[in-house]
């Protein structure tokens, strides 16, 4: 087993390494894989081959991962072709920019709305059908938030910090009540990117360390939170036991 786990763990804490010493690195696929990796998957990998659980499956599933990990470098190092490059880098009206991240919140909006006006059964069963479709186009107002926060780092205005204010509720009322862990990567990885493209913030190495041990912790409480924070999301976090959950 321990030929299936140790590719897997040394390939992750390297690319966890490079993003540590360069943090900058952690914008970059393979890096920011890389910390995924470490914070979804190793945890529970190296508690499976610790237990010896799984057999011939836990050792496909590791190298499936393995795999997984050098084909994210594979494609990163292969580089496009500088015409097509060149083809794609076009010219970008701020103005419209911003008016096309403004029409995303609004329907990210509408559609959000129209999916809590469901009705009880429908949201707690299996989504399907309509449901499903309003969760499709409410996820527009991740993109929409990150283009109003470009343009409002990039030329400021009322209209742009104004659809990023409001773009950024839906997230972080997923993040807090509901303890979401996708809607919270995307408004964090929104926020990081614009700050170092636009501003040229590179996030501090002690930041990118404890985002990965804190979301090695945190993965396993999701499902404690979220059950604690539909009642009370403020007092969520105090009411959890964390021997319990790590016992």
């Amino acid at each position: 087993m321990l030929l299936y786990f140790a590719p897997f763990a040394i390939l992750t804490l390297l690319l966890v390494g490079a993003a540590i010493i360069r943090p900058q690195l952690l914008y970059e696929y393979p890096y920011f894989m890389g910390a995924t990796f470490a914070v979804f998957i190793l945890p529970q990998a190296y508690s499976l081959y610790l237990n010896e659980w799984g057999g011939i499956y836990l050792e496909s599933t590791l190298l499936m991962c393995t795999l997984c990990l050098l084909c994210c470098w594979l494609g990163y190092r292969l580089r496009p072709h500088p015409g097509v490059m060149e083809r794609l880098n076009v010219p970008i009206d701020s103005g419209r920019f911003l008016q096309g991240g403004i029409v995303l919140v609004l329907i990210g909006w509408y559609f959000t709305l129209k999916f809590g006006s469901l009705a009880e059964e429908e949201l707690s069963s299996q989504m399907t059908g309509i449901g499903t479709i309003y969760l499709f186009f409410g996820g527009l107002i991740y993109p929409g938030f990150a283009i109003c926060f470009y343009s409002a780092l990039r030329s400021g205005g009322f209209l742009a910090w104004a659809g990023t204010a409001a773009a950024a509720i839906s997230p972080l009322q997923a993040a807090v009540f509901y303890g979401r862990r996708e809607p919270t990567a995307l408004l964090l990885l929104s926020l990081g990117l614009s700050l170092y493209f636009i501003k040229g913030r590179r996030p501090p190495r002690l930041i990118v360390l404890a985002a990965i041990v804190g979301g090695i912790i945190a993965i396993p409480l999701t499902g404690e939170y979220r059950k604690l924070a539909a009642d009370d999301p403020l007092g969520a976090l105090k009411s959890i036991d964390f021997e319990e959950q790590f016992a």
